[in-house]
């Protein structure tokens, strides 16, 4: 997987003019606050159509409170998370392998398999601090996606599994990948790698080129959660399937692939 060489990649929308920067260099001037610096950065972001949506400030209460890298710490709020409204999984049931790990959020429209999580900070602010809060965000994303990986490859061929990160002050734009590994005695680590860090608010050609980027992470988390959102579903209807055979008398039956709600992703 290069990730450099899909976030380089062109788009098809028009680049941004240089009253368009110029906006946006002037509002992060005088954001003066995270929550201000949220909405001015949120603007450059293209936007999300169900069954594929965006959720702001949600706390994972839901998440299992002990699986290693959480063990005795606080529940992760990331400011943004993208992912599949859950009844697009459907008929895949959360509940017997992957649990609430993969709808970690206690609300009325949760998000299920969020591959991107985004955290903002105050012009100026502390980044350093920011980037151990995404990383921290993210192994919840990681965690979820590696037991889904479990759940329709079993735990003997368990699938490379990768979800993404940004972290912005309106300035400074980071964007990293997240993914887990095991070490010499089988304990789960997690990994952040940086993969682009740029100042966005210096000129109008970096102003582009973070906002291509954006765009282009986003395009990737939301194929890489519809791939694994069909592979759940098609395991559920395999398994339905074969548990059918079983009770039948004669050869086992046609399974027909499901359909995908939104198999391709428009670049805007």
């Amino acid at each position: 997987m290069d990730i450099c060489a899909i976030l380089e990649t062109g788009r098809n929308s028009p680049t941004p003019g240089q009253t368009e920067f110029a906006a946006f260099r002037s509002d992060v001037e005088i954001s003066g606050n995270e929550i201000s610096v949220e909405v001015v950065v949120l603007s450059i972001l293209k936007r999300c159509d169900l069954p594929y949506k965006r959720a702001l400030n949600q706390p994972f209460t839901k998440f299992p409170s002990k699986v290693g890298f959480n063990d005795g710490l606080s529940v992760a709020k990331p400011d943004l998370v993208e992912g599949y409204f859950a009844p697009a999984f459907e008929p895949y049931d959360f509940e017997r392998p992957v649990g609430d790990s993969a709808i970690p959020t206690q609300c009325e429209y949760p998000i299920a398999m969020s591959h991107l999580t985004g955290d903002f900070k105050k012009l100026g602010g502390d980044f350093r601090c920011g980037q151990h809060q995404a990383a921290y965000n993210a192994a919840f994303l990681v965690y979820a996606r590696d037991q889904a990986g479990i759940a329709v490859n079993g735990p003997d061929k368990v699938d490379a599994a990768f979800v993404g990160s940004f972290i912005c002050d309106g300035e400074r734009l980071q964007i990293s990948v997240h993914y887990s590994s095991k070490d010499s005695s089988g304990k789960t680590v997690y990994h952040q790698t940086p993969v682009f860090d740029r100042n966005i608010r210096m000129n109008r050609a970096s102003f582009t080129d973070g906002r291509k980027h954006l765009r282009n992470l986003q395009d990737w988390a939301q194929e890489n959660a519809n791939e694994i959102r069909l592979a759940l579903i098609a395991h559920d209807m395999q398994s339905d399937s074969d548990a059918l055979d079983e009770s039948i008398v004669g050869g086992p039956r046609k399974v027909i692939s499901p359909v995908s709600m939104d198999d391709k992703t428009v670049k805007k």
